[in-house]
């Protein structure tokens, strides 16, 4: 609960600009491992399978690392509350251009929506269709 309260006052600094982002140099795939580690016990408790090379060479870059944490943290919660439990699968991939740094979180779950890609970034969305089963665990 404490979390998720901070995250609140955290949005609303953010919005009222007393929130200030401190980038500094750091390395995305130990930031990413930070981010997986308190998720393990979900992770296991829902059978999911997390592919993400931990041992990959550093990749360094100029970020705030506790908002780092906080999206990645999110979009796997994400990931695993909508993944089957069976056959889940979460894919974590980082791909580097130029001076642009991609993180990207697969997951074989149902998706979203199409009609709520317009919403999904408005404060406190959440879709009406989050119990619609994924098309491939229909029979």
């Amino acid at each position: 609960m404490n979390r998720l309260i901070d995250k609140i006052l955290d949005l609303e600094k953010f919005e009222t600009g007393k929130q200030k982002i401190y980038p500094t140099q750091g390395n995305i795939v130990q930031t990413i491992s930070k981010s997986l580690s308190p998720l393990q016990q979900l992770i296991s408790n829902k059978n999911i399978h997390v592919e993400f090379d931990e041992n990959q060479p550093a990749v360094l870059f100029d970020y705030d690392e506790e908002r780092i944490i906080q999206v990645i943290t999110n979009l796997v919660s994400n990931a695993i509350k909508f993944t089957n439990e069976k056959s889940g699968i979460i894919i974590i991939t980082i791909a580097e251009k130029e001076e642009d740094l991609k993180v990207n979180v697969f997951n074989n779950g149902k998706g979203v929506n199409p009609e709520d890609l317009v919403s999904i970034f408005d404060k406190f969305y959440q879709s009406n269709n989050q119990n619609i089963k994924n098309q491939s665990e229909v029979v």
